[in-house]
């Protein structure tokens, strides 16, 4: 999963609040398929 690039920390989707909810899904994933999955996270300004 690629996170959008214009995304960052907005008010409306804060970063820590949206990393923890995309790895629990990926866990989740993980988990069902036995596969990795990678979360592509924008930490640039």
């Amino acid at each position: 999963m690629k996170d959008d690039e214009i995304l960052t920390d907005q008010a409306f989707c804060p970063l820590i609040e949206r990393l923890e909810a995309v790895m629990a899904s990926l866990d989740g994933v993980e988990k069902e398929t036995g596969k990795m999955a990678f979360y592509a996270l924008n930490v640039t300004a």
